[in-house]
């Protein structure tokens, strides 16, 4: 089969579209990993059981940033986590309210905040749900 002029310049145009999108894939997933080593290693807790406001309730509200892949650098989710556990340890809240929380965000929350218990319902079935769960000083 023969391609005329218009076919090889279309097909020039749809590799270098391609192209460019591999490249970018590329970079931001070599911008992510460059901090997951960090996330991975986090030793970053908070323990809640230890704090007493006496009659007084303290109550925070976290929105995580739902997971994207623009999200680079510090942007990151595995830049950010540990900052948030420290925003928890420095506001010492009895009822945290969070938003945007994939299921990765939730497990690393639930490891990280001791004394919490939580009450989490995922808004739908699709490959990266989000909820907004309920942390409250077991």
């Amino acid at each position: 089969m023969k391609i005329g002029k218009k076919g090889k310049k279309a097909l020039k145009i749809v590799l270098g579209i391609f192209c460019a999108l591999m490249a970018l894939i590329l970079v931001v997933g070599a911008l992510n990993i460059m901090y997951y080593p960090r996330y991975k290693e986090s030793t970053e807790q908070f323990d809640i059981s230890a704090v007493d406001h006496g009659e007084e309730i303290y109550i925070m509200s976290a929105n995580v940033r739902t997971w994207s892949p623009t999200d680079v650098a510090k942007k990151s989710w595995f830049y950010r986590a540990d900052l948030i556990v420290k925003n928890v340890e420095q506001a010492t809240p009895d009822i945290i309210g969070f938003q945007e929380v994939t299921p990765t965000h939730y497990k690393f929350l639930t490891n990280a905040l001791k004394g919490y218990d939580n009450i989490l319902t995922y808004r739908d079935e699709s490959p990266l749900p989000e909820a907004c769960p309920i942390f409250y000083n077991a």
